[in-house]
């Protein structure tokens, strides 16, 4: 499993391949200068004792070179992984971003923001810190104390036998530890995940929240999910600490008896001074990457619990991208045949039968809950009916899906209506904005006067969740959009009075009409002053 996590990562490195071999590279060059550099420890003192102080003076340079190119290691490796991770943080968020678009809505719907925030950002840093952490911290470390296991043989294969030994108990304690500490970590995004979610929802709340001094039970709530995350999080310290301890305990064991051993036999005139010497440079040179192993092993494995997380959402199942505008076919009717659909146990429709008859307004009424807005989600093919079909029959008595007709259709929701973008390019949307075109759907949607108040006009710029704009609007803003969109043959409205002063709903009226001369209009109003201008009416309370 960790294998196919692995594969799925490294795909994720694309363009930055070259950065891994100066990593490795790197890596490598370390490994080979901390070798030489205990070689020379061991020339310099030998020399010391019985050379010359030309020899010496040799030893010198040899070791500034050492230094030089040991520094050089540092440099690189630092680089190249800024370098990788950045790459893998560009791939993995415009991957993760596009999935999410493209994806089928109701795929997308499962997951809270606080959930997709979190893995835009804690997930994505823990994959893309992956390949550099495998390449310096696990493969360079091994193959430091596989040069330093290699040359500690070839001073003394008595050292290199205990070692041999030692070594692979040591491997097989911390990796059967490292399933325990994956799953704690899984349990801690998920927890992450819950808090972020939390938050957001309260930072668009706070007009809500001090209205009604709503403050102890959000604080309590959110107490008390930082308080399971606390307790995740010591749960997790307490098995890293494990894993450490082990680790430390079986690193000072195999570091004492080398040692001893080694101490032995200079006693007793095998080794030289400088070899001894060299021997405690070369055992920390083993030991060091053995307690640094483990760590970046934790890190590994929480990095493959995030690649899950992230692939489920990559993996979600994509919308067909039928564009029917380049096929220039007309709507002639939309037409719903024994609709059942569900919300889980919740029923919201049974074997519902209607027409929409094209350059028609037609309206659609029932009480609150009645599953109005869902009905509208249905129509733009959001979700798939749990039985029964929603069809499209164009004028050349062709039918299509209802997915394949979202080109041609335009939407104006009753809330979440703009991006921190310009005016322009929230109403041009896909379209390119063109200045005259901008000014004629404003003044049709009855928001040109305001917007010629501002400064920079169509260039202003609105900020998160419109909070520059009142509710009205905004809401202006978006039937804007909807009319801007040349190519639409259907334009869908949810609650498109809801924050209108009757100037504006006056005004809307009147457009609705002359809209419906070329187009559908398909609009969803407790407004009862609407009933006037549409030309039939879809009322869910007498439905199934």
């Amino acid at each position: 499993m960790k294998g196919i996590w692995l594969k799925w990562i490294f795909k994720r490195i694309k363009g930055s391949y070259r950065y891994l071999v100066i990593l490795i590279f790197s890596a490598l060059l370390l490994s080979v200068t901390n070798i030489l550099f205990a070689a020379v420890l061991k020339e310099f003192v030998d020399n010391a004792i019985e050379g010359t102080v030309e020899k010496i003076f040799v030893l010198f340079i040899y070791s500034v070179v050492i230094m030089l190119l040991t520094g050089l290691s540092y440099v690189l490796s630092s680089y190249s992984s800024k370098k990788i991770q950045a790459g893998t943080e560009y791939n993995l968020r415009n991957e993760m971003l596009s999935a999410i678009l493209h994806a089928d809505y109701a795929g997308v719907e499962k997951y809270g923001s606080g959930e997709l925030m979190n893995m835009f950002t804690g997930d994505i840093s823990a994959v893309s810190t992956c390949i550099p952490n495998i390449t310096y911290n696990v493969i360079g470390q091994v193959l430091q104390a596989v040069f330093a296991g290699a040359a500690l043989f070839f001073l003394s294969w008595k050292m290199g036998l205990i070692l041999f030994v030692s070594i692979p108990v040591l491997l097989i304690l911390v990796n059967s530890l490292s399933p325990n500490i994956q799953k704690i970590n899984a349990q801690i995004k998920e927890n992450e995940d819950g808090i972020m979610s939390f938050i957001q929802e309260r930072f668009r709340r706070i007009p809500l929240i001090k209205a009604y001094r709503y403050y102890k039970k959000p604080l309590a709530k959110f107490s008390s999910m930082q308080k399971n995350k606390t307790r995740k999080y010591t749960k997790l310290g307490l098995w890293e600490g494990l894993v450490y301890f082990a680790n430390n305990v079986m690193s000072s064991v195999i570091f004492l008896i080398c040692l001893g051993v080694g101490s032995y036999f200079a006693i007793k005139g095998a080794y030289s001074v400088g070899a001894m010497l060299t021997m405690v440079q070369l055992l920390n040179y083993i030991i060091t990457p053995l307690n640094m192993v483990p760590p970046a092993i934790n890190n590994i494995n929480n990095s493959f619990v995030s690649a899950e997380r992230l692939d489920k959402v990559i993996s979600l199942e994509k919308e067909s991208d039928t564009d029917l505008v380049t096929r220039n076919v007309r709507i002639k009717e939309i037409h719903i045949d024994n609709l059942s659909f569900s919300y889980g146990e919740k029923k919201v429709f049974s074997n519902l039968s209607f027409s929409f008859p094209g350059n028609r307004i037609i309206g659609i009424v029932g009480k609150s809950g009645r599953g109005k807005t869902t009905l509208l989600k249905l129509l733009l093919g959001f979700y798939m009916p749990d039985s029964g079909s929603i069809s499209v029959i164009t004028e050349d008595n062709q039918t299509y899906n209802i997915r394949d007709v979202r080109s041609v259709l335009s939407y104006v929701p009753n809330s979440d209506i703009l991006f921190s973008d310009t005016i322009a390019e929230n109403i041009a949307m896909n379209e390119e904005a063109d200045s005259s075109r901008l000014a004629d759907v404003s003044a049709q949607a009855n928001i040109l006067g305001f917007i010629e108040t501002l400064p920079d006009k169509f260039n202003a710029v609105i900020s998160e969740y419109g909070g520059n704009l009142s509710s009205g609007q905004a809401q202006r803003i978006g039937i804007a959009r909807a009319i801007y969109n040349e190519s639409a043959q259907v334009i869908l409205l949810d609650e498109p009075t809801a924050n209108l002063d009757d100037e504006s709903v006056n005004v809307l009226k009147r457009e609705l009409k002359n809209l419906s001369r070329n187009k559908m209009c398909i609009v969803v109003s407790h407004d009862h002053s609407l009933k006037d201008v549409f030309d039939m009416t879809l009322n869910l309370d007498e439905t199934g």
